[in-house]
C-alpha cells in the first residue's frame, strides 16, 4: 500500500482527545470496564471490532496509556493495565442489543477471585442500571445527562460493581 492509498482501518490519531488521566484505582476500574466489556478480537495480531466507537477507546488506551486487551477466548478477557497482565473468566455475557440498547459482563479474575460486573451502552439504559443497583443521586446524574444531551451529545455509559456470589 502506497503513502497515499487510505489504509484499512480508519486512524484513531487524534481523533479522541483525551485529557491525562492520573494514575487512581478509579482510573483503572475505567480501564478494565473498557477493556472487558466489548466484542472486540484479536485476529493475527491485530485488533478488531464490530463498533468505530470501541475501536477508538481500546486504541487510544493502548496508545496514550499503555493498557491493552491481550486476548478474548469465549471462556476468558486477558487485559494488560499498568504492566501486569490480568486474566478474567467470562462468567455471564449479554452482547450489545439494541431493544437493551447496552452491553454487560460477569467476570472472575482468576488471581484473586474477584468477581465483577461491568455494563457499558446508551446513557438511559445505563442509568436505570445504575439507579437500580448502585443508590446513585439520581437528580445529579440525570442532570449531568440532560446537559449532554441538550448540548447534542452522544453519551456512552460505562459503569461497573463488585458482585457476590449469590447474584451470579
Amino acid at each position: 500500500m502506497s503513502d497515499t492509498e487510505p489504509s484499512a482501518r480508519p486512524s484513531t490519531k487524534g481523533a479522541v482527545n483525551f485529557r491525562r488521566i492520573p494514575r487512581s484505582e478509579k482510573r483503572d476500574e475505567l480501564f478494565r470496564c473498557i477493556l472487558i466489556c466489548n466484542d472486540a478480537i484479536i485476529i493475527e495480531d491485530k485488533l478488531s471490532c464490530n463498533s468505530q466507537d470501541e475501536q477508538v477507546l481500546l486504541d487510544t488506551l493502548q496508545d496514550k496509556y499503555g493498557c491493552k486487551l491481550v486476548s478474548r477466548t469465549t471462556d476468558s478477557v486477558e487485559i494488560e493495565i499498568n504492566e501486569e497482565v490480568e486474566t478474567w473468566k467470562i462468567i455471564k455475557l449479554n452482547e450489545f442489543s439494541s431493544d437493551r440498547k447496552m452491553m454487560s459482563i460477569v467476570v472472575r479474575r482468576e488471581e484473586d477471585d474477584l468477581l465483577m460486573s461491568y455494563v457499558k451502552g446508551a446513557d438511559m439504559a445505563v442509568y436505570m442500571q445504575v439507579l437500580n443497583n448502585q443508590g446513585a443521586s439520581e437528580q445529579a446524574l440525570y442532570n449531568t445527562l440532560e446537559g449532554y444531551a441538550d448540548s447534542g451529545l452522544r453519551t456512552l455509559m460505562l459503569a461497573g460493581r463488585k458482585v457476590i456470589e449469590s447474584e451470579v
